[in-house]
């Protein structure tokens, strides 16, 4: 993370760091999160870890889409991509919104 904290750090873009997380709340159409967990990073997108060994989470994969070229909205204040909201069902589909371009969705497939 710390590759990514100074990529960000002190270039105008925006907010940064952990939002919101993926979580199951109990619902079965919902991935578990035994495995991984998913976080909405604001201009850092999304980030992927894998939480299976508790003394070695590890980024497992993120994306970081381009910045937005269009306001569709009041905030953020900055045309930059920010990461709200992540949710992630049980077939695996990730869906991230963000305030000026909507929502995102996305696979991932980590490598056993």
């Amino acid at each position: 993370m710390d590759a990514l904290r100074r990529r960000h750090a002190g270039q105008g873009r925006g907010r940064f760091g952990p939002h919101h997380q993926h979580q199951q709340q109990g619902l079965d159409c919902l991935a578990p999160n035994n495995r991984h967990a998913y976080l909405a990073y604001f201009s850092a997108g999304l980030q992927i870890y894998d939480i299976s060994d508790p003394h070695d989470p590890h980024i497992t994969g993120y994306y970081i889409p381009d910045d937005p070229t269009q306001r569709r909205g009041p905030i953020p204040s900055k045309l930059v991509h920010q990461a709200q909201d992540v949710l992630v069902d049980r077939r695996g589909v990730i869906y991230i919104s963000e305030g000026n371009s909507g929502i995102r969705i996305l696979t991932h497939h980590a490598s056993q």
